[in-house]
């Protein structure tokens, strides 16, 4: 809490249309040249009116110079104050604080460890910063790419999302959909969010996909059809990376464990008639997925 919530509580609550610094420094119990320069801040924004500048009396043995005691009026409501609400802190602003303290030759997984961020997130927010040029690929290590920091901005960098539209405002068919997408992140993370094989992807973008496009033409309106986003029942909306990792995760494990939220989570995904394309038929023999 700052010096300005506690001045501005006492203000309101003293029951006088007049007060000192004396009167409100004692109030508060803060630092009395703190408390002036609110009392100042509070007069420039128009809320209080100084009416009086006299000096604190002062015994005969008592060093040093009079302290200066103004006299304030309340000329304007202090409720009608905007109140400034604290900046949420996002798994982007996450994610790129842990790219900047990194700098160089990290891994996606070096950046889901820092951040705490999941490892959708990340996948999708670098290949974005490396499409912008933020970040750049320098090798890698085992079956990961490394990457070094090329951007010195301090705050998170605002990147332009995939949009469902041409710039004249005319809607776009769902191949050019498809390959925008394909052209952000790549035919692989595509697959995994679409939930086919890469060849599928790369024979849809060539308009030489051998059988019906009917149901691929659904799948694609489904997951990027909502500016490029999937909504979730019980996190909105949220990257389709994240939607193909928590899903595969809800038809790994099934609904386990102690965390309530994480058993919503995963029975919502089990339901999840957004993917239920992905389902596999079962056996008539064993009852198993085939």
């Amino acid at each position: 809490m700052t010096v300005l919530d506690p001045v501005v509580l006492y203000l309101l609550t003293c029951g006088r249309r007049k007060v000192t610094l004396e009167q409100v420094t004692a109030g508060v119990e803060l630092d009395r040249k703190a408390v002036l320069r609110v009392l100042d801040k509070l007069t420039g924004e128009g809320y209080l009116r100084e009416i009086e500048d006299h000096k604190m009396a002062k015994g005969y043995a008592d060093p040093g110079p009079y302290l200066q005691n103004p006299t304030w009026e309340i000329v304007r409501d202090l409720t009608d104050r905007p109140v400034k609400r604290p900046k949420r802190d996002t798994g982007r602003d996450r994610i790129w604080r842990a790219i900047k303290r990194l700098q160089r030759g990290f891994t996606r997984s070096d950046i889901v460890r820092l951040s705490g961020a999941s490892r959708g997130s990340v996948e999708d927010y670098t290949k974005l910063l490396e499409r912008d040029g933020h970040i750049k690929t320098v090798g890698l290590t085992g079956r990961q790419y490394r990457y070094n920091l090329v951007s010195d901005e301090l705050k998170r960098p605002k990147v332009k999302e995939q949009a469902d539209t041409r710039p004249g405002g005319e809607t776009m068919g769902w191949l050019e959909i498809l390959r925008q997408r394909a052209e952000v992140v790549g035919d692989s993370e595509v697959a995994r969010e679409m939930g086919v094989s890469p060849a599928a992807i790369s024979l849809l973008k060539a308009g030489k996909y051998p059988a019906s496009t009917e149901k691929m033409e659904e799948r694609v309106m489904s997951i990027y059809g909502r500016d490029g986003k999937v909504v979730c029942p019980i996190l909105g909306e949220i990257e389709p990376g994240r939607c193909a990792e928590l899903w595969n995760k809800a038809h790994k494990l099934g609904v386990k464990g102690s965390n309530p939220k994480m058993i919503r989570q995963h029975k919502a995904c089990l339901k999840c008639d957004l993917r239920s394309f992905n389902k596999r038929p079962a056996s008539k023999k064993t009852g198993r997925k085939i």
